[in-house]
């Protein structure tokens, strides 16, 4: 029986089976001599969940195969995405009764592309799961019945990821994952898994790893490793000497960042170019399906692969790649960073459709291409054109912009004027051509740095064209072009602004991060990079930075978000810097998370129009409605800087969990009902110019008190609000009470007094949140 369940599951690489419902482990016990696969039982009774354990010890039945839980099958809490199979021995126990919620438990557990339930049910079991799995939860599952068998499939992608499957995201170099699964708050799905060993050194800039089908394919010196993105499993590894040779460096070198990567992902092959050959892997076991070597070239030697792409249907290689000061590994070097010919194939087998000689050269960082047209830049780059005016030499001819035909390679268009880029970035979704530079640390000297021009990409006509002063890569995300750390309009080339949330003035968009060795990526919803520790941006409530804390990501940008999961490999090693951890992770959406930002938004003297006060709190954080909560006092920081008293300056800061606090009137957020200060009588908050305000006061009880042992009365700007509030009387412990001031008429600052009863415990605030009326 544990076979023929095995047999359905397409998974040559094994994977993990979990038995809600158990009945005497002895479908368990199959499963395990399966050498690929883990098993994970689940029973709400004791006793039959200890002899099972005790029988499989008996049999010998490894444990780092089997895990046998006493638990209710409904709320053991296992991650998503986490089982290739998911089964039943006893289908009584295993939660079915309660149908809904059942059907939530297995679907949620399933892995994407083609994880299955297969159960035994009858036709009215049958009927009853068909009625529990529609809606938006269950988009695009499949369910069948047959022979007395239910299969429930999770095929395909989680619906909104996206994949990542090329250096810069894709072959447009836009940067940026069109994943829109990925987004705070992030709570961690797996860590642990295979270790840095193996892998590529960071100062190296070895290639990003890339993201598809449920994989994660990234590089070592020696070989090519896939990961299993809902697990950490490693799922094979390919050995091919030296591949990584040219990044196994521990100094700073431009590495991949300059000439591309040297393998590129779909979701049925992984194409590696490898000396003067490409294999093609099977990306779902590693194996070798074919190698496709270039044609004669030139000379008639044996051309040497040195970009690689795809498009489609078509593989795109950069051949003969140039070496013009023969520098050796590590240095600040031209060499390798643009090939003398481009040569199309057809993936799947490698044939030749047409093949270009540059005029001058074509750089790998200008290369992208839609799937129809393929763009270029022919062009030397600046050092090896000072170099050769030094002997006297210099090229014959303009450099080149191209469009080629991407399956003829008849020229569509072309230009020569105002050829001066490094780097092209294709935006599909605007149909638009960007050309610039790619300026950063560590990167070559001689990228371009001051001046930008869009083309509209069919034609080659100048959309605009500017100077400006940017960092590299540019992200192309949506509208806007981001230029590490500022941002233009892709359509217009203005600025980017946005309005101040505290201030309500216009202002130029931008974020703020710490020291960190890496360029920033994008997501839909984030921008990841290193800040210190590896961190985010929120792209979506725009709220500041956020730090996912205890572990550094990579010099190279490896913070991806792709098949809906932040992807974290450990692609630190030489690293020495001193975090706590050191390991491979990912996270996923929980919105039950806490995220806690910070940011260097300025207010000055401007009057607020918006302001919430979170006391007690260990970050800034924007709600749902836009309102930025600012920490007080300022422990993780950089925050605004407000003018804030509170009296007396003995208060005691509490602090808790947001999921240990209940929503109870007026809704207002838990995680600021999690905190505040206790024994408050006063706070004044300082807000320039006269304005009247809606004001808010939130309020939780953090103690295990009775009704009536804390009793006070609010004051607001004079007047008397509220005469003796009793939380716990009112809403009970750990539940958020909000007590709103329609108008509030202020000069200068804001007054809000808090007056003990007699005998009575002293009051707490945890929050004041104010809105300019007029």
């Amino acid at each position: 029986a544990a076979g023929a369940l095995i047999k359905t599951i397409s998974s040559p690489t094994g994977g993990i089976a979990v038995v809600l419902g158990l009945a005497d482990g002895r479908l368990m016990r199959g499963l395990s001599h399966h050498p690929k696969w883990q098993v994970i039982g689940v029973d709400g009774d004791a006793k039959r969940v200890e002899q099972i354990r005790r029988s499989l010890d008996a049999d010998g039945v490894p444990r780092s195969r089997v895990a046998v839980h006493h638990a209710d099958p409904l709320t053991i809490g296992l991650p998503p995405y986490l089982a290739h199979l998911v089964t039943t021995e006893n289908l009584g126990t295993s939660g079915f009764d309660k149908t809904e919620q059942f059907a939530a438990q297995v679907f949620g557990v399933l892995r994407p592309y083609g994880g299955r339930a297969l159960l035994p049910l009858s036709n009215t079991q049958h009927a009853q799961l068909a009625v529990a799995v529609t809606g938006r939860r269950y988009r695009g599952s499949r369910l069948s019945l047959s022979h007395g068998q239910t299969t429930l499939t999770r095929p395909g992608p989680l619906p909104g990821s996206a994949s990542w499957t090329h250096q810069y995201a894709d072959v447009g170099n836009t940067s940026v994952s069109n994943d829109e699964r990925v987004k705070a708050p992030l709570g961690l799905l797996w860590f642990g898994g295979s270790s840095n060993h193996s892998i590529l050194p960071r100062h190296g800039h070895g290639p990003t790893e890339q993201v598809v089908g449920g994989r994660l394919f990234i590089e070592g010196p020696d070989l090519l490793r896939a990961v299993d993105v809902y697990t950490g499993r490693v799922l094979w590894e390919v050995s091919l000497p030296g591949v990584g040779r040219a990044f196994n460096f521990t100094g700073h070198q431009p590495g991949a960042n300059a000439t591309g990567s040297n393998y590129v992902s779909t979701e049925d092959a992984v194409y590696v170019a490898y000396q003067s050959r490409c294999v093609k892997l099977d990306s779902a076991t590693g194996e070798v399906i074919a190698e496709f070597p270039l044609p004669p070239l030139g000379n008639g030697a044996k051309p040497k692969w040195g970009y690689i792409a795809v498009t489609g249907d078509l593989l795109i290689a950069g051949a003969e790649p140039l070496v013009y000061e023969g520098k050796r590994v590590g240095s600040n070097t031209h060499d390798g960073t643009t090939s003398r010919y481009l040569v199309v194939m057809d993936r799947h087998d490698g044939k030749v459709l047409w093949t270009r000689e540059a005029h001058h050269a074509f750089g790998h960082n200008a290369i992208v291409a839609s799937k129809d047209l393929l763009y270029v830049i022919d062009r030397l780059p600046e050092t090896i054109v000072a170099l050769m005016a030094r002997r006297g030499r210099k090229p014959t001819g303009k450099p080149r912009l191209v469009a080629f035909n991407a399956r003829t390679g008849q020229e569509a268009w072309s230009t020569t004027e105002s050829v001066f880029g490094t780097w092209l970035g294709l935006s599909t979704q605007h149909n638009l051509l960007l050309q610039c530079g790619r300026p950063a640390r560590d990167m070559l000297t001689s990228e371009p740095a001051d001046r930008m021009i869009v083309y509209q990409a069919r034609s080659g006509k100048i959309r605009w064209d500017k100077k400006l002063v940017y960092s590299g890569p540019c992200l192309l995300h949506g509208e806007t072009i981001i230029t590490q750390g500022e941002a233009v309009s892709l359509l217009t080339g203005e600025p980017v602004t946005r309005t101040n949330p505290l201030t309500g003035l216009t202002q130029p968009w931008g974020y703020t991060r710490n020291y960190g060795c890496n360029s920033a990526v994008a997501s839909r919803h984030l921008l990841t990079f290193r800040s210190a520790a590896a961190g985010y941006f929120d792209m979506t409530r725009d709220g500041g930075t956020g730090n996912l804390g205890g572990f550094r990501s990579s010099c190279s940008s490896n913070l991806i978000c792709a098949d809906g999961v932040l992807n974290a490999p450990d692609y630190t090693r030489t690293c020495n810097c001193s975090y706590q951890n050191q390991a491979s992770l990912a996270l996923v959406h929980d919105p039950r998370i806490e995220m806690w930002t910070f940011n260097q938004l300025k207010v000055g003297n401007s009057p607020l129009k918006h302001l919430g006060l979170n006391l007690g709190a260990p970050g800034d954080r924007a709600d749902d409605d836009g309102t930025l909560w600012l920490e007080h006092p300022v422990v993780g920081g950089p925050s605004p800087k407000i003018q804030v008293t509170v009296k007396p300056a003995s208060v005691e800061w509490f602090l808790g969990h947001s999921e240990r606090i209940e929503t109870g009137r007026e809704n207002g957020p838990t995680w600021v009902g999690a905190s505040g200060a206790r024994g408050i009588n006063s706070i004044e908050i300082g807000l320039p110019g006269k304005s009247t305000y809606r004001v808010r006061l939130h309020f939780t009880e953090p103690d295990r008190i009775k009704p009536g042992a804390r009793r006070f009365s609010i004051n607001v700007g004079g007047k008397l609000i509220r005469r003796d509030l009793d939380l716990a009387a009112t809403v009970g412990v750990g539940k958020t009470l909000v007590v709103d001031v329609d108008s509030v008429n202020v000069d200068g600052k804001l007054d809000v007094v808090l007056t003990p009863a007699a005998g009575s415990l002293p009051p707490v605030l945890s929050g004041v949140e104010i809105h300019v009326v007029r």
